[in-house]
């Protein structure tokens, strides 16, 4: 894609994608970075994600701030972007700031009601010690999955796993 047209959008973010998998952090980020650049300035959704994308690069890479302060511009770009909420919750979680990661995951569960930010809002309440309100949150969860499990667009991601799975830990009774 970027032999046909340097600097084209969505060749850079799948290049970031490659280099991403192959543990080039730093060549992932500059391209997100380099697509953010070409994107023009009134698409602010577009923009927001990709420094959504910057930001989960930077805190694979450890450095939180910086992940933050990429969440941040894209929260004031789009506000209360679901996928940037979610995004600074997974920054807050390396904080140690539970309760705001929790109210976080809240607010985009309530903006974008999928099964999977309602998996992500559990977890973040049983690591908060709010285990009365995670198990109920994991059993929604587990209802409304495997509702949507016949569809090709589902979170089925941790339905039916075995006991030794890191997934069992969330699985309800």
């Amino acid at each position: 894609m970027l032999r046909l047209r340097a600097e084209n959008v969505p060749g850079l973010t799948r290049a970031a994608y490659l280099r991403e998998l192959h543990g080039d952090l730093e060549g992932a980020i500059e391209l997100m970075q380099r697509a953010y650049d070409a994107t023009a300035f009134q698409q602010a959704e577009d923009r927001a994600w990709l420094l959504t994308q910057v930001a989960h690069l930077y805190l694979l890479s450890g450095n939180a701030p910086q992940a933050e302060r990429n969440t941040q511009a894209a929260l004031e770009a789009f506000p209360d972007y679901h996928y940037a909420l979610g995004m600074l919750a997974q920054v807050r979680t390396e904080q140690h700031r539970d309760d705001d990661a929790i109210a976080l995951l809240q607010k985009r569960y309530d903006a974008a009601p999928h099964a999977e930010n309602l998996f992500s809002l559990a977890e973040a309440l049983a690591r908060g010690g709010r285990t009365v309100e995670a198990q109920a949150a994991f059993a929604t969860f587990e209802q409304a999955t495997l509702a949507e499990s016949s569809s090709t667009d589902n979170a089925n991601h941790c339905l039916g796993v075995d006991a030794n799975s890191p997934c069992a830990v969330y699985r309800c009774a």
